[in-house]
């Protein structure tokens, strides 16, 4: 069943209100909800619905405690879940991640994770160096290695979101 809500009349904080309320009624009521994006245009009612049953599906999936799902929490799952189409997941991964992981295999060494955790902390090198505990020193080092290794270019927008979608494909493989 799909319930239609105009929430164009709530603004700011009145709108996460009723997305605490809804979350407490549908709680009250065992029942869980979906919210897709707001709505630009009713010929597009089948997306938005579609949106919802998305919501639906992976909030129940990765946060199952929960009430209500809104679309945008899990719009990133879904991309990721979904880049590769009909082929494998590994297959759509950026080359410079997966060429981390194999020497990594072969060498010991832990590129894949100081790469991952560098984009965790949004490039920020000493919150990355304290999160693996290691010295500034040896995160440049391995960085160096891991760009040399790679060809990675920090600068290329495209390469990094490239990085940060294999990132979260191989997360859940991991």
């Amino acid at each position: 069943m799909y319930l239609l809500t105009d929430l164009q009349h709530f603004k700011g904080e009145e709108t996460d209100d009723f997305q605490e309320s809804l979350s407490y009624f549908a709680r009250d009521n065992l029942i869980c909800t979906a919210t897709s994006r707001v709505f630009m245009s009713l010929w597009s009612f089948r997306e938005y619905m579609q949106q919802a049953d998305v919501a639906l599906e992976y909030g129940m999936l990765y946060s199952p405690e929960r009430w209500s799902f809104r679309f945008d929490t899990y719009v990133f799952s879904y991309v990721k879940n979904h880049a590769a189409g009909r082929l494998e997941k590994k297959s759509v991964c950026s080359n410079k991640i997966l060429t981390l992981i194999n020497h990594d295999k072969e060498k010991g060494t832990e590129y894949y994770r100081t790469l991952h955790m560098y984009f965790q902390c949004r490039f920020n090198s000493s919150e990355t160096a304290k999160k693996l505990f290691i010295q500034r020193s040896t995160f440049q080092y391995r960085m160096d290695r891991i760009i040399r290794l790679t060809g990675l270019n920090l600068t290329s927008f495209e390469e990094l979101s490239h990085c940060y979608i294999s990132f979260g494909i191989l997360e859940d493989d991991r």
